[in-house]
């Protein structure tokens, strides 16, 4: 055999080898592709595993991004951006079906640069023709048939336009949908069919990308109130069913919501940020039952306008099982028209001798304070007094009780309680009694907020992926800016969190990049442990 026949023979052997390699599946069955595609539980690209590890970023007249923004994102490790698109900045009410070149330019122009930096662009529909979805408001998305046929037809047209289009990672086709329905059966239903539509729609022009179909978040009535039912196991956890061979499913992540949510104000919301992380307060309780209204001790003085001080007895806890107890003020009342000024909070803890080991609890209530308020016939107002750096409640009839949120405080066997309460009050009748309650509740056991209990909310979605052989994408997690501050243990949530999605091997997308209420803190970022 001669030099050059052994030559050609290797030759023969290399481009038989590189022809085979082209064609091994990515994981079942997939060739190597330049478009990202769903692959088992998780993602491939190229050929290889593909993990997406993206930050949310939005474009309007309050954010502009530019090429340096995604220059940025590539050099803090991201991979992608979830692009929040409003359907207005692509079609105009008074014109539907007509699409703007303004909008189409933007759109281009977010492309185009990501593809400079190396970085994919997953498009979602974060604002829908029919209105915002999250809180529940955007109801004539339900309502209104042609909502429905705009957003459907919009989608086609996205996909017509970005068919071939490497960089696009895919398309969101509705950010956190909220059905209007009457029960969970009737609002799955009705996303599904949604979701059926604008997935068909795109595959008539798209057969690329991959279709992100996020859970449901919940349902509301006509007029946008959330229900409190939550979509469990039984209704797949609100993810919609597709045939759909190149569809991930989608789930966000703000657990528990009263840390990562701390002084948000946009949707009314305005947690005091004494939460913090990881923490000894009760998260998730077994079995809970109510045992007793503990507290024990003098009620405030109703002839006394100015500030006081209302002290309860330390309450000793003696039982053997796991327990645990709420606090809050209580006023019980026969006539309308009083108010409180709530200006402090405490609970003090004391061990087996009465030795104080310090405060489980302390508000100062420099910050406005959210709390659950309860009343029987719902007679209450409340509000954050500025001037006076207090929380207002007033004119409630019977009874009404002011619990703070996440304040489930653990009892350990032999050591005391003592509430205390600050505050000023007028106009309430003599028969009048307020003070601190300590509601105490007995349970199976309790998890604290820590990484073990981040873990298992997340591996909920986890083994529902693994049950159905579904692609899961983690599509938000992040915190509020008053959650980062380093006495809060922001940073370790991050940390906690990305390093259970790397367990995991999930993909996801950080919220957010350029959000006023939810920044992306660089450092933070780059100091949490990277997946």
């Amino acid at each position: 055999m001669t030099v050059k026949s052994i030559f050609k023979g290797l030759l023969a052997a290399v481009l038989a080898a590189g022809m085979l390699c082209s064609c091994l599946p990515g994981g079942e069955g997939k060739p190597a592709s330049p478009f990202p595609a769903v692959d088992g539980t998780g993602f491939v690209l190229d050929g290889g595993p593909y993990v997406i590890k993206s930050v949310a970023v939005a474009v309007n007249g309050n954010n502009v991004m530019t090429e340096d923004d995604y220059e940025t994102i590539a050099d803090l490790g991201f991979n992608a951006v979830r692009l929040h698109w409003d359907y207005a900045l692509l079609e105009s009410d008074a014109d539907p079906y007509i699409y703007l070149d303004s909008g189409w330019k933007l759109l281009d122009a977010q492309i185009s640069y990501a593809k400079k930096h190396r970085v994919k662009v997953l498009i979602n529909m974060h604002f829908p023709q029919g209105g915002y979805q999250s809180s529940g408001q955007g109801t004539a998305l339900w309502t209104e048939q042609e909502n429905q046929n705009r957003l459907v037809e919009m989608w086609g047209a996205i996909a017509k336009r970005y068919a071939d289009n490497e960089t696009v990672l895919g398309y969101g086709i509705v950010n956190e949908p909220v059905p209007c329905a009457a029960n969970l059966k009737t609002g799955l239903r009705l996303w599904s069919e949604l979701a059926g539509r604008i997935t068909e729609r795109i595959r008539k022009a798209d057969q690329n990308h991959i279709i992100f179909l996020e859970r449901a978040n919940g349902i509301a009535d006509q007029n946008g109130v959330r229900s409190p039912q939550a979509f469990g196991e039984e209704y797949r956890y609100g993810f919609p069913e597709s045939e759909d061979e190149n569809t991930a499913y989608e789930f966000h992540f703000y657990d528990p919501y009263a840390f990562t949510s701390q002084i948000y104000r946009p949707q009314g919301d305005s947690y005091k940020p004494y939460l913090s992380y990881p923490n000894d307060f009760v998260t998730e309780a077994q079995n809970p039952r109510f045992a007793e209204n503990s507290y024990k001790g003098p009620t405030a003085d109703l002839a006394n306008y100015e500030v006081q001080t209302v002290t309860g007895e330390p309450v000793r806890y003696d039982g053997d099982g796991p327990a645990y107890f709420q606090t809050g003020l209580s006023c019980v009342s026969s006539q309308a028209g009083g108010g409180v000024l709530l200006k402090g909070f405490r609970v003090r803890e004391y061990d087996e001798n009465g030795g104080l080991l310090g405060d489980v609890l302390s508000l100062t209530m420099e910050e406005p304070e959210t709390f659950y308020i309860w009343s029987p016939d719902v007679s209450w107002s409340s509000q954050y007094d500025e001037v006076q750096k207090a929380a207002y409640i007033e004119n409630a009839v019977g009874n009404f009780s002011a619990v703070l949120n996440e304040a489930n405080i653990p009892m350990k066997k032999g050591h005391s309680y003592q509430a205390e309460a600050t505050l000023s009050l007028f106009g309430f009748s003599p028969d009048s009694q307020i003070a601190p309650f300590m509601n105490r509740y007995d349970c199976d056991g309790y998890s604290v907020l820590d990484k073990d209990y981040l873990r298992r909310q997340i591996e909920t979605y986890v083994r529902f992926g693994e049950k159905e052989g579904i692609s899961l994408f983690l599509g938000e997690f992040g915190l509020s800016a008053a959650a980062q501050d380093p006495a809060r243990g922001g940073l370790q949530w991050v940390s906690d969190v990305k390093g259970i999605l790397e367990e995991a091997g999930l993909s996801y997308s950080y919220f957010a990049y350029n959000d006023e209420y939810y920044p992306l803190n660089r450092n933070n970022w780059k100091g949490a442990s990277a997946p």
